[in-house]
């Protein structure tokens, strides 16, 4: 199972690669069998209309992002993203005033998803890879500290950071799922809620593991595919728990790579982006799920907006506001800023 998640996750993180490119502690390997809660509620919910009013804006920033991960810091003050495999970061309110903050070194170079602030906000995760020979990616996770650009490594285990806790725990991922404890460097593996079906190799990814405020690590996992929409049910485990509890919600997405969460720092919302097709057009949505209702609320989407690819979410920590990297093709792309008021 663990060579069977690696390979699928070393043929998304290959194309994953490539695209962005034509845009200009040890492991152990102890495993404890998952119990997994399956019951979900019979009436799957169904987008509603809200009395939320919701606004998009387009930040103009004078640097484009890559199609990658892009970071609100805990306080609020400054967003971090990643620019032709570098660490940026730019303040939240002037876009004008980005900076370069880290560039790899060597061959090594800043992978261009999954970074997350340090709960002091000092830092930022990330991962930086190495391609061997054009055929074999190593990996190590470091820590840059915004002030000084200087990195720290974190670990050299192959382990990729996902998601950094306010209790200062690393969610990751490759070969396995898994989360980091910094305060005495202990990793615990984490089976997946379930096996990855073979039928969809090559055609959709693993999920990815996200931090819920409190304290829980959601995922999105593969259930059917139909023609090019694939199915997701979403779960959420406790760290001092086996179990994954399958929560009552199901996403449905023409997009071959996994959403990727993002839940609220208020615990109200988890959000995620949506691809659907309608005749030739292309569609790009803003998902927001209310976990204590089960609601789905469609906050956004690109028709009036003429952009694509929309991807990253991530909130501001007051939760009235979600950045977001979009583009007018396949690439370019910048930061847009999605208000929500009621």
């Amino acid at each position: 199972m663990k060579q069977k998640y690696q390979t699928i996750l070393f043929t998304f993180w290959v194309c994953l690669i490539v695209a962005c490119a034509n845009q200009t502690a040890n492991v152990p390997s102890a495993t404890k069998t998952p119990q997994v809660t399956n019951q979900v509620a019979k009436n799957q919910p169904t987008v509603v209309s809200s009395q939320l009013s919701f606004e998009l804006k387009d930040t103009r920033i004078n640097v484009s992002p890559q199609r990658g991960n892009i970071a609100w810091s805990h306080s609020g003050d400054r967003i971090a993203f990643t620019y032709h495999f570098t660490l940026w970061t730019v303040l939240a309110d002037n876009w004008n005033k980005s900076s370069q903050v880290y560039a790899g070194y060597n061959e090594w170079k800043v992978f261009p998803q999954f970074i997350a602030w340090s709960p002091d906000d000092k830092k930022v995760g990330l991962n930086l890879f190495n391609m061997q020979d054009d055929s074999q990616e190593i990996y190590k996770m470091v820590e840059v500290n915004v002030e000084s650009g200087v990195a720290s490594v974190i670990t050299t285990s192959q382990t990729m950071l996902t998601d950094w806790s306010r209790t200062n725990q690393i969610a990751t991922v490759r070969p396995t799922l898994g989360v980091l404890d910094l305060s005495n460097n202990n990793w615990k593996e984490l089976v997946e809620p379930l096996p990855f079906p073979d039928q969809f190799a090559g055609s959709l990814t693993p999920g990815i593991p996200r931090w819920t405020s409190h304290g829980t690590l959601v995922i999105p996992q593969p259930v059917t595919k139909k023609d090019s929409v694939g199915e997701y049910a979403v779960y959420e485990r406790q760290l001092e728990s086996n179990q994954w509890h399958r929560m009552p919600v199901q996403i449905l997405t023409a997009n071959s790579l996994s959403p990727i969460l993002a839940p609220s720092p208020d615990g109200k919302w988890i959000a995620w982006v949506q691809r659907e097709f309608l005749g030739n057009e292309d569609i790009w949505k803003i998902i927001l799920y209310e976990v204590s209702t089960g609601k789905m609320i469609e906050a956004a989407n690109n028709q009036a907006k003429n952009t694509f690819n929309w991807q990253a979410l991530t909130w501001s920590p007051d939760a009235k506001r979600i950045a977001f990297s979009a583009g007018p093709n396949s690439s370019a792309s910048t930061i847009w800023i999605l208000e929500i008021s009621e």
